[in-house]
């Protein structure tokens, strides 16, 4: 089946794209190429059987919608603010009125918003993520920075200081999707600056809009930006460098934290004899008396999230080898203490539990972190409830301080006598949480045995 969907969607894709050798008008190409690029990635997200929204980083539209309208509004200020010092300062010639196009404002509406869209889901949204599990953020964020400023450099009347303000903007927008894991707020920001621009200048980024409404003339100036728009102007870069400034110390809204004392807690589940740890019938259980699950995840062979505690399979399931071993359809014949229970995945806990009590997700990585820590977070990233990560590993935290900095860390700690702890120098870092300064835990939990 997903042959026949393969093959059906490149037809129609390549088709499109055909059809892109035959538009002239630069907004129109523009406009046709976001409709492409967006109708490719929900195509690809249909035959992976994905959310077309999470492929894009759009995803939890009730939940984001209201930072697209920010970031819109935060856009039009920009804009106006740069536009009343020129009017003050004696740099606004002249003011047109051009009512009997009326229709065309939608018509730029419409395209600025997929003209926006496609931009920033390329840039932003997929070349960023590709950036960053390659080379980690701050080589994504100054790479696809640099990307989307040279992109610019074939628009007329490009100049090095339009390639300065289109990269800090970029170093600006790459900064906020790192924090906030989504292209909300930047989508709108970005449709927001070229939408009013075109309305009122008649051009942006050096491309002219056939039907402003509102024609603003303007001196052809480095204080204006000249023919290539307000992306040329001095007054665009001392915003931007403020706006960066801000960025820079922005914080993102953390996940829920002030039930971690509140709430009574089930070690690996509510469990007895028939409900053995870290199985589905002790979250049950877990979950019907209000406690707040702890539980352990570790990678299966064939890469699939999988709770259970040891690295080991012996204590449970009395079966020789590690969990990573093993695929997960084999992980599931094993019987834990010879109950009806088998070892489940992550997946499967949390659609059980679905928000109803809390949940702590202890990483069971003992070397350097990556595949595990990214996968969990695909899990987690959109569950709709209160949970928190923690881990042995400093690492493993670190890499949600740099990969998804809003979800709250705990760092555990203990005597790290054991070889999976690495040499002594490394133990001893361990024991006295030197890492921490790295890791940035929100909290500390000590194995006082």
């Amino acid at each position: 089946m997903k042959i026949i969907k393969f093959f059906v969607s490149l037809t129609v894709l390549i088709g499109s794209m055909f059809r892109l050798f035959f538009i002239e008008d630069n907004l129109l190409r523009s406009f046709y190429l976001g409709l492409v690029v967006i109708s490719s990635l929900a195509t690809f997200a249909y035959i992976e059987d994905r959310s077309p929204l999470k492929v894009m980083k759009l995803s939890n539209f009730k939940k984001n919608y209201k930072s697209y309208l920010l970031g819109t509004i935060i856009a039009f200020l920009a804009t106006f603010i740069i536009l009343g010092i020129l009017y003050l300062s004696g740099n606004v010639t002249q003011i047109e009125f051009n009512f009997d196009d009326l229709y065309y404002v939608f018509i730029l509406i419409v395209v600025f918003i997929v003209q926006s869209l496609y931009e920033e889901i390329l840039i932003r949204g997929l070349f960023l993520d590709v950036m960053r599990r390659l080379f980690g953020f701050l080589v994504a964020i100054i790479a696809s920075s640099l990307i989307f400023a040279i992109l610019h450099i074939s628009n007329p009347d490009f100049t090095f200081l339009s390639f300065i303000n289109i990269l800090l903007y970029g170093l600006i927008s790459a900064t906020l999707v790192h924090k906030q894991g989504h292209l909300y707020f930047v989508s709108g920001f970005h449709f927001g600056w070229n939408f009013l621009q075109s309305l009122i200048l008649g051009v942006i980024s050096g491309i002219k809009i056939e039907k402003p409404l509102i024609t603003v003339t303007l001196n052809d100036n480095l204080l204006t930006g000249g023919e290539f728009g307000f992306e040329n102007s001095y007054l665009t870069l001392i915003i931007l460098i403020i706006m960066l400034l801000i960025t820079f110390n922005y914080k993102v809204k953390r996940t829920s934290f002030q039930w971690i004392n509140k709430f009574p807690l089930a070690h690996r589940g509510y469990f007895n004899d028939e409900n053995p740890e870290n199985s589905l019938g002790a979250f049950k259980n877990a979950v019907n008396n209000g406690f707040a699950i702890e539980l352990d995840v570790h990678l299966s062979k064939d890469n699939e999230v999988v709770v259970f505690h040891d690295y080991t399979l012996n204590r449970m399931c009395g079966i020789n080898g590690k969990v990573k071993d093993y695929n997960v359809s084999e992980l599931k014949k094993f019987r834990l203490y010879d109950t009806e229970w088998t070892i489940p995945t992550l997946k499967e806990v949390l659609k059980l539990v679905d928000g109803k009590v809390p949940l702590i997700i202890e990483i069971k990585n003992s070397k350097f972190p990556g595949l595990l820590e990214r996968k969990v977070y695909e899990l987690i990233k959109d569950y709709q409830g209160d949970y928190v990560v923690q881990s042995f590993n400093p690492f493993s935290m670190m890499w949600y301080v740099d990969n998804a900095p809003h979800i709250i860390r705990g760092q555990l700690s203990g005597k790290h006598d054991d070889k999976e702890s690495g040499n002594i120098f490394t133990r001893f870092f361990l024991r006295h949480l030197l890492f921490n300064v790295f890791a940035q835990a929100d909290y500390i939990n000590i194995d006082i045995n």
